[in-house]
């Protein structure tokens, strides 16, 4: 009768350890399985977002160049249409665009003298028209001034932290165009563009059901703000 006890107690030592080995296998490959499926999903989630948010960045990049290169040609040929040294014409010019437009500011720079016209926007401005020029520092050291003559096209210059002006230390590009009158180079027309404008247009992206956007919005919007390299802070 001992015996047959014991032999019952053994077996059920026995039954109990082998579903105790049975259940940690499952359990085992229940979590390596998740761990998979939980991977694999993640990176299809990780390339949609990829797909997107590269999409969004160029979308970003040809928008900047296509509004950029419409307006300030629009500028540059109506300031050829007037004397040059009419500066309360040009400044009517630079006002009327920076209303309809609203890009922080507005610059107009001449080649022959450095003389300079800015307009910065502010909202509901009903000050009267100065008719004289802007008595700055020489721009056209500046390297988007450079860059526009240069290159005799628009150009977009990285992404830099304003040191001077209406604007300083916020995150900016400045688009420049030359102004050609008469076949002949006789200045530029630049005007700058807030970076966190477009940024918007990548939070838009954010979704709940992907939980790691916000790894891929960081790593896009730092390309954004460097514009594909690094620029140490411009004059």
């Amino acid at each position: 009768m001992v015996n047959c006890c014991n032999n019952l107690k053994m077996s059920t030592k026995l039954i109990f350890v082998v579903l105790l080995i049975v259940v940690t296998l499952l359990v085992a490959v229940s979590t390596l399985n998740y761990q998979k499926t939980s991977k694999e999903t993640m990176e299809v989630y990780e390339g949609i977002q990829q797909l997107a948010l590269n999409a969004a960045y160029n979308t970003t990049d040809i928008t900047m160049n296509i509004e950029a290169q419409r307006y300030l040609k629009t500028i540059a040929d109506s300031l050829t249409q007037v004397d040059q040294h009419d500066v309360f014409a040009q400044r009517n010019i630079l006002r009327e665009a920076s209303k309809l437009l609203e890009y922080p500011s507005i610059y107009v720079v001449y080649d022959n003298d450095g003389r300079t016209l800015v307009e910065d926007f502010k909202h509901d401005n009903y000050s009267p028209i100065i008719n004289d020029w802007d008595y700055l520092e020489d721009l056209r050291n500046k390297v988007w001034y450079q860059a526009a003559k240069n290159a005799n096209q628009l150009i977009i210059t990285p992404t830099y932290e304003s040191s001077a002006g209406a604007n300083k230390g916020k995150l900016l590009s400045t688009a420049a165009i030359p102004i050609i009158k008469n076949g002949q180079f006789i200045g530029v027309v630049g005007l700058d563009i807030f970076v966190h404008e477009f940024q918007q247009r990548f939070q838009n992206l954010k979704r709940p059901e992907i939980p790691s956007m916000r790894i891929f919005i960081t790593k896009i919007l730092l390309l954004l703000q460097v514009r594909l390299r690094p620029l140490e802070r411009l004059p």
